[in-house]
């Protein structure tokens, strides 16, 4: 009798004690850092229990340096990705966080980061996969510096991050800008290469920030508030090089706390 009641009593402490930790490939792995004097670079990841990949390219930028958004603005270099060579993963995607506007040093605009940023990764993974990314990229002191890098992160092998990366990363992936519909926007045609938007946003115009990205080149020309709820965006256009069609257009927008996205159909427009 002495004997069930101690069985029970463990099972009863088994089932209550909480759940144990994730398999130590679900944690956040960080690979070392490749530096150049501008900027050091590393890769982080994680495979969760149904495949899913997520991670970041990390990038910390030294002092007085800047690197650019998917759309670089007048001047600079868009990072390009290639994750070809990557072993038992899949389907990667990169999604880049609001960025700033700064002036490029030649009467124009750029769109980047002047601090350290995480471009997020996500795809589908394998057990042990290994992600191998190329990158081409431009950081921009006084002087504009191309560079590439061959970075590597190996899920089976590589150690865990710092707590901090796993903050930062949490943080990131929070405050990505988010994707909406086409609902309440509307776009009209006020010239050849000319028109206007009407955007759903409640925030403070004030502080409103917008970031066109297309095959052809969008300027935002002027924002002002059309009615409660609603802003107007003035866009002039120029084609791409051997291109007739302006779009498809992405609009990022808002502000570092609260962000979204946005794909118009710019090539429909009518007068």
């Amino acid at each position: 009798m002495i004997l069930g009641r101690a069985i029970v009593l463990v099972l009863l402490v088994f089932l209550t004690l909480p759940p144990r930790p994730a398999a130590a490939e679900a944690q956040l792995r960080a690979a070392a850092f490749t530096s150049f004097k501008e900027v050091r670079l590393r890769l982080l990841g994680t495979r969760d229990a149904q495949g899913r990949f997520t991670g970041a390219l990390d990038m910390r930028l030294a002092e007085g340096f800047k690197t650019y958004w998917k759309n670089a603005g007048d001047s600079g270099v868009p990072p390009q990705f290639d994750f070809s060579s990557s072993q038992g993963i899949s389907a990667i995607t990169s999604r880049l966080p609001l960025p700033h506007s700064f002036d490029d040093g030649a009467g124009g605009k750029a769109f980047g980061y002047k601090q350290d940023v995480m471009f997020v990764l996500a795809g589908k993974a394998e057990p042990g996969a290994v992600l191998r990314l190329k990158l081409d990229f431009a950081v921009c002191g006084t002087l504009c510096i191309p560079l590439s890098a061959e970075l590597t992160l190996d899920l089976a092998r590589d150690g865990p991050a710092e707590s901090d990366a796993v903050t930062r990363l949490a943080a990131t992936r929070a405050a990505l800008p988010q994707p909406l519909g086409t609902e309440g926007v509307s776009i009209k045609r006020t010239g050849e290469h000319a028109f206007t938007l009407r955007l759903p946003y409640t925030g403070d115009i004030r502080t409103l920030h917008i970031f066109p990205d297309a095959p052809a080149f969008f300027e935002v020309k002027g924002i002002s508030a059309a009615e409660p709820g609603v802003v107007s965006v003035q866009l002039l256009a120029q084609p791409a090089p051997g291109k007739p069609r302006l779009g498809p257009l992405s609009l990022t927008y808002g502000t570092q706390e609260a962000s979204f996205e946005r794909f118009v159909d710019v090539d429909a427009a009518q007068p």
